[in-house]
């Protein structure tokens, strides 16, 4: 279940097997609220299996305030604590971190993406932890809006530590055939 920490004593009580936490949370936590996040879980009976929700507006994946340094940054710091949490995958999808201006360069877009995704999934190696990339619908973002489209950049890449997400929601707000998708696997 994707919830909040607040959300875990529940998700014990009526069975789920994981939570799966906001990074984007996780990373705005003071040192303590996180220590007493890692906590809950040492001490309960689920696992945090991974994080969606990776960042803030302010990391930007593709677009004019592009910053690479930031990136890793962050980067670094959700993958420390997720390793702490001992989760296996971070999604990114980060549909306002990926906004781009109708002038901007689809070129450059596409290189300030890889670079990102790359420079990221470096770091989540370093921890064990897959970077998952995820096709968004046009209703949250305007960039990387089809599943080929991040199959594609995964390809490329060509990281251990980089995956495909698929989210069936966005691909059927797409008009995407959910039922073909045998390219992404």
């Amino acid at each position: 279940c994707c919830t909040s920490i607040d959300n875990y004593k529940l998700l014990e009580k009526v069975g789920y097997d994981f939570i799966q936490l906001s990074g984007r949370q996780i990373a705005s936590m003071t040192d303590e609220q996180f220590e007493a996040v890692r906590k809950t879980i040492e001490e309960g009976k689920i696992y945090c299996n991974g994080f969606n929700d990776y960042c803030p507006p302010e990391i930007v994946i593709a677009g004019p305030k592009y910053d690479l340094q930031s990136a890793k940054e962050y980067a670094s710091k959700i993958c420390r604590r997720g390793a702490a949490l001992k989760v296996k995958t971070i999604g990114i999808g980060a549909p306002m971190s990926r906004v781009l201006p109708d002038t901007f360069d689809k070129k450059t877009a596409d290189m300030q993406a890889m670079e990102f995704l790359k420079a990221t999934a470096d770091i989540a190696s370093k921890y064990d932890i897959c970077i998952l990339w995820e096709s968004l619908n046009k209703n949250v973002c305007n960039y990387v809006l089809y599943l080929s489209e991040a199959v594609e950049m995964v390809e490329k890449i060509n990281h251990p530590y980089l995956k495909i997400v698929l989210d069936f929601y966005h691909m059927a707000i797409m008009g995407e055939d959910v039922e073909n998708i045998g390219y992404a696997i």
